[in-house]
């Protein structure tokens, strides 16, 4: 698996060089609506009820896109994902996010 630190959304990371470019590493995930969860978010907001560790579907999505990202970088060989890009949409079914990065095989300089 590919460390987090690894996958930036820069043309480089930090005391590597590039070796290889592998090609496209993506992720997909999609997040249900639910529509009692918002409604209870909001009314914690309204009253400061809402706890800080609750995390969106958004936020849940981005980090199933990213974990999906990283296993399919590292099936392809890569240890490490640049350039790395997210698109999220809202549709009726709930969140949707997809990431994607160049997967990169990276030595230490």
């Amino acid at each position: 698996m590919i460390a987090p630190e690894a996958v930036v959304t820069l043309d480089r990371v930090d005391g590597f060089r590039i070796v290889r470019t592998l090609g496209y590493a993506q992720g997909v995930a999609v997040h249900p609506r639910d529509v009692l969860r918002e409604t209870l978010r909001g009314i914690g907001l309204l009253v400061g009820l809402a706890p800080i560790e609750y995390l969106t579907e958004a936020e849940k999505a981005r980090e199933e896109s990213l974990a999906q990202m990283r296993k399919h970088g590292a099936a392809m060989g890569a240890n490490g994902i640049i350039n790395v890009q997210f698109q999220t949409s809202e549709t009726a079914e709930g969140t949707k996010v997809a990431c994607f990065g160049h997967a990169v095989l990276l030595e230490r300089c």
